[in-house]
Parts: C-alpha cells; sequence; structure tokens
C-alpha cells in the first residue's frame, strides 16, 4: 500500500516476498524463500475462493474471552464457525456440534504452533498470518496444504483484498485484536448476519469479574496489577483505540451493505448489541 493508493495484492506477493519490516525475518534459504512465496501465492488464490463463498449464511465469531460461554449453542450450530487462538483450552465447549469451520490467527509460531497442529489434527480449516517469515515457513512446513489459507503480514494483503472489495481506499490496520480478523473474514465469505461472542474487550475485567482472563483458562502474560495496564492489547490504550478504529471500519463495511453484527457480549464489553 503506496500512501492511499491500494497495490494489487498479487503484485504484491510476486515483486516484494522478501521485503519485510522486521530486521530478524529474513529468510536466508532459497529452498525456503521459494516455499513461502508459492505459499503466499496460493493463499491469496484460496482467500479469493472464499470470496461470497457463504452468502447471506450466518456466521458466529467466537472470541475467547468470558462471555463465550454465555452463548445459546443451540441457536447458532449451523452458523458457520470461526475461532482463534488458543481455543482447543476452553473446556467444554467445542464438541462435535460446535467444531469451528475455521481457526484464524495473526501472532507468533511459539503462540500459534499448539491450536495449529491441533487444527491439523481435527481437520480445521485455518486462516493464519505471522509477522516473522521464518516462523512462517515453520508453521506452513507442518500443515496440511488443503487446509491452510496462509496471507502476507508487513503489507496487509487480506486488508487490502477486503478493501477493493466494497470499494474502500484504506485498508483497515495490521489489527490487535483477532476478532476483528474474525470479522472481516465473514465480511470477505459473505456471511449476514455476523454473530460476535466471546469479545469481551479487556482482559483485567474479565479476570475481575470471571476470575479468569478467557473462557475457562487465564493467560499468564496478563498482569494482574490494575495500577498498571495488562501487557494484551485489550488494556492497552494506544491498541484499544485502534481496535475500535478498525471495528468502526469493519461496521461501517457492514453497514453499506446491510449486513448486521450483532454484538451478543454486550454486557461484557459495553458496546451496542447491535454494531450495524
Amino acid at each position: 500500500m503506496v500512501g492511499d493508493q491500494l497495490v494489487d495484492p498479487l503484485e504484491i506477493i510476486k515483486n516484494q516476498y522478501n521485503t519485510t519490516y522486521l530486521e530478524d525475518a529474513q529468510i536466508d534459504n532459497l529452498e525456503d524463500k521459494n516455499f513461502f512465496k508459492q505459499h503466499m501465492l496460493e493463499g491469496y488464490e484460496k482467500l479469493q475462493s472464499l470470496n461470497n463463498k457463504y452468502h447471506n449464511e450466518p456466521a458466529l465469531i467466537m472470541g475467547l474471552g468470558p462471555s463465550l460461554f454465555e452463548t445459546n449453542q443451540a441457536s447458532h450450530r449451523d452458523d458457520i464457525k470461526f475461532t482463534c487462538n488458543h481455543f482447543h483450552m476452553v473446556p467444554d465447549f467445542f464438541d462435535k456440534d460446535m467444531k469451528p469451520d475455521y481457526w484464524c490467527a495473526a501472532n507468533s509460531y511459539d503462540e500459534l504452533k499448539d491450536p495449529f497442529q491441533f487444527c491439523m489434527k481435527k481437520n480445521i480449516k485455518s486462516i493464519v498470518t505471522i509477522p516473522i517469515r521464518k516462523e512462517f515457513v515453520k508453521l506452513l512446513k507442518m500443515s496440511k496444504t488443503k487446509l491452510v489459507y496462509p496471507w502476507m503480514w508487513e503489507q496487509k494483503i487480506f486488508q487490502i483484498a477486503l478493501a477493493q472489495k466494497y470499494g474502500i481506499k484504506k485498508a483497515y490496520s495490521h489489527c490487535n485484536t483477532i476478532t476483528n480478523h474474525m470479522i472481516a473474514y465473514a465480511l470477505w465469505m459473505g456471511c449476514n448476519p455476523i454473530n460476535v461472542t466471546g469479545f469481551d474487550l479487556s482482559h483485567n475485567q474479565a479476570l475481575e469479574t470471571y476470575g479468569s482472563t478467557h473462557a475457562g483458562f487465564t493467560d499468564s502474560r496478563v498482569k494482574t496489577d490494575k495500577s498498571i495496564h495488562g501487557s494484551a492489547a485489550l488494556d492497552n490504550p494506544a491498541m484499544r483505540k485502534q481496535i475500535m478504529a478498525d471495528l468502526k471500519y469493519l461496521c461501517f463495511i457492514a453497514n453499506k451493505n446491510n449486513i448486521k453484527i450483532n454484538n451478543m457480549s454486550y454486557r461484557s464489553n459495553k458496546l451496542p448489541e447491535t454494531l450495524s
């Protein structure tokens, strides 16, 4: 993306696949570079194949906040189901009737390798990106190719594709919460309505209210000292501002296209029950 001009994502992958914003992200091995580029090209084609795949079908976006447990599962068993990150750690929720259709993640290899391997074993489709390319190659090498939809991080490949689909001149950010990415994926796939649960928007508040930062487990990295902001993006004011800006962007798309986004976690996150 140059200024406000959106560059064609396919051209970015073809011409700029070995550029990076992170000095330690260079891939030294030519074989691995070619492996990475091929997977990015195939990943873009796969993402294109998902465009409007579920036109006007309901989606259930499942973040991992404690409000996930308040979901009426019976009402959403037939939704296209998205979840994220360490969903395999949530107890007694993702049974066979609530098996995710898509697992979504944007993080480091160490954070994603366990749930990614779990998804490969359970044949769950994965939409995934990792900022550091050496780590991304490691992840992709243990994947079932047909199940994985990888996309490039630093050039915001997916964000650009979404903006172009809906005729918007700017793409949303690299994103500070995977829930926004999941909403974006549902928009890309044409889902309507988009029901969002487990979107509590504060790990520290969740810890105070429910005794855990997530649905049934606690992220040990989140600081419990309320006098300082938690290490997670949800409790960092600057990052939270970006989260809300991205959510506003996605709701703008939904409003313009008569797509309804329902906030099932409104009691926890204090946002409107209907976001668009």
